[in-house]
């Protein structure tokens, strides 16, 4: 919700990125810590879900399998997309359909319910590639 995304794919040497959230106070903190990138930054306070995106683009999704009905939406929109890469990082809450994603890279991280650290979670981070025939 801050840019983080958007950040790491500016430091991997993305030409230029599109950051989007639907939380105006999220899109506030990207434009604060995407500061320095404003020139390779575009900021988008709108659901982009079910949007048609140009081919060979990267498509990066943060934390957005925490509720079923939007990992669904996402799901179908993923379909969708054809020519596209689709990266998502899931810190396992049941919601995603491991069958449709391979695993690139698994990390234990602290939970956000966890006042002093000590619990932490198997977060992944996932490339679609849709149902098998």
């Amino acid at each position: 919700g801050g840019g983080i995304l958007a950040l790491a794919a500016l430091h991997a040497g993305a030409i230029h990125v599109t950051a989007t959230e639907i939380d105006p106070w999220a899109i506030t903190a990207c434009e604060i810590n995407l500061n320095d990138w404003l020139g390779q930054v575009s900021l988008s306070c709108e659901d982009w879900i079910g949007r048609s995106l140009p081919p060979k683009t990267i498509l990066l999704c943060g934390d957005m399998s925490y509720e079923r009905n939007l990992c669904d939406r996402l799901m179908e929109w993923f379909a969708e997309l054809h020519d596209c890469e689709i990266l998502i990082g899931d810190p396992g809450r049941g919601f995603v359909d491991r069958d449709l994603f391979e695993t690139v890279a698994r990390y234990r991280v602290p939970t956000d319910s966890d006042v002093d650290g000590t619990y932490t979670v198997e977060g992944f981070v996932l490339r679609y590639r849709g149902r098998r025939k």
